[in-house]
């Protein structure tokens, strides 16, 4: 059911209709919050998946020039997914937009420090 949204709301953003794909990502998001894990290879599935859900809202956002939003849309992905180099590298991109240089540069550092 998660998968079914998430793929809706890709298909939206492949047509760039940008308002139906976040409502689409939303609802896959809202569905993968109330999944409980059962061992901790569930909870990697789960935090994956909150991950990326997470970034396509990002990306969506992007979009819309809701370049704040999506730079907090791409932190809570990283707090679910810590090592996610494609979040690190979207809120790069969102302070960029946002002219905050500084908080960019610091996020590439990390991503070239990192395991």
């Amino acid at each position: 059911m998660q998968l079914d949204q998430r793929r809706r709301g890709n298909d939206f953003f492949r047509k760039g209709d940008l308002e139906i794909a976040i409502w689409h990502y939303k609802q896959a998001l809202s569905i993968v919050s109330v999944i409980s894990a059962m061992s901790q290879a569930d909870q990697g599935e789960i935090d994956q998946n909150t991950a990326t859900v997470q970034l396509n809202i990002a990306a969506v956002q992007l979009g819309l020039k809701q370049f704040a939003a999506a730079a907090q849309s791409c932190s809570a992905a990283i707090s679910s997914q810590p090592n996610n180099v494609k979040g690190f590298i979207r809120r790069a991109k969102c302070h960029c937009f946002m002219h905050e240089y500084q908080v960019s540069t610091f996020i590439q550092i990390r991503i070239e420090h990192s395991p």
